[in-house]
């Protein structure tokens, strides 16, 4: 039996496996030096944060979008009871996806590709699902009330 090859979860590591599955994606810096990966999938940027500086142990998948109008928190939880590796959240005028990635001793580099894909799939996933609960909201905000004659 072969023994399961695990990689450290780099920056380096996260952007090779990024770039072999053709996304376009690099490797930058914060304001207090702190590296993080940019890339988008379907025309959706997001962003890939190590927050646990030079440990590597996890990756924070995030993308942001600016709202514009009221969104109900119900379509947020709609999401979040129907998705269960990813998480939508609403702060003000911006909703916020976001996707944790652990790997305490190392990650497969098969795992990290499915991860990876999984959250392509998420993120394309949310705007068709946003325009079916909105449309649903709206329908059901614009029903005229009935007349009794």
């Amino acid at each position: 039996m072969s023994e399961l090859k695990l990689i450290p979860l780099t920056p380096e590591s996260l952007l090779a496996v990024m770039q072999q599955a053709g996304y376009r994606t690099e490797l930058l810096t914060d304001s207090r030096d702190r590296p993080y990966l940019r890339s988008s999938t379907g025309g959706m940027p997001f962003e890939i944060y190590f927050p646990n500086g030079p440990a590597h142990i996890d990756v924070s998948f995030v993308m942001s979008l600016r709202i514009v109008g009221a969104l109900e928190l119900a379509i947020v939880n709609r999401w979040n009871n129907a998705k269960r590796f990813a998480r939508l959240r609403l702060m003000e005028d911006v909703l916020m996806l976001d996707m944790d990635i652990i790997a305490v001793d190392g990650i497969s580099e098969a795992s990290l590709r499915a991860a990876v894909a999984a959250w392509d799939a998420l993120v394309l996933d949310l705007p068709a699902f946003l325009r079916a609960e909105m449309a649903g909201w709206l329908s059901e905000a614009e029903v005229p009330a009935t007349a009794d004659h």
